[in-house]
């Protein structure tokens, strides 16, 4: 039993001090729960709880967080919340990948880093139609890439210049 107490106490000091860090703020678990429950979206989410907690974490220089989002919603709500983000670059806005290609290229002339979110057909990225989109993304962008992100991109990681991708399986089993 202290043993475990020990390793806990360590992994916790180790996790606080982590250098690079990436911190989800949920946006798309708790739309994807209320789909589940036949429930609408919230139109306004109060994340001041959020950034209260997120605060304290940014304080290093490699540590960045996804500006909430709404998945689902259009452009311009999401672009509304973009407005309350107090954190300035150490957030990265979300694109969804079903969106407008114009708004990818105005977040990415805007923020230093833009997070890339796949919203198209199935759960999985690895499929004919997210290449599709990706190929559309890449000649919007005239193959000159900026600091983007993948979302759950994991698998396709290395398929696309992406500065960095993440995993649920990592954050649920880690």
């Amino acid at each position: 039993f202290p043993v475990t107490i020990s390793v806990l106490m360590m992994w916790r000091q180790s996790r606080l001090s982590a250098p690079t860090s990436c911190f989800d703020n949920g946006a798309f678990s708790m739309w994807k729960a209320a789909q589940r429950r036949g429930e609408q979206w919230a139109e306004k989410w109060d994340w001041s709880d959020y950034f209260t907690w997120l605060e304290p974490r940014l304080f290093h220089p490699g540590r960045w967080a996804v500006v909430p989002d709404m998945p689902g919603a259009p452009s311009q709500l999401n672009d509304a919340l973009l407005r309350d983000w107090p954190f300035g670059q150490k957030g990265a806005p979300l694109w969804h990948m079903d969106g407008p290609i114009d708004r990818l290229l105005a977040l990415c002339e805007r923020w230093d880093r833009v997070c890339l979110g796949w919203t198209g057909a199935g759960k999985h990225l690895d499929r004919p139609e997210f290449h599709a989109r990706m190929e559309d993304v890449a000649k919007a962008l005239d193959n000159s890439w900026p600091a983007l992100h993948m979302m759950r991109g994991i698998k396709v990681a290395f398929d696309y210049p992406f500065v960095s991708a993440d995993g649920t399986t990592l954050a649920q089993n880690g």
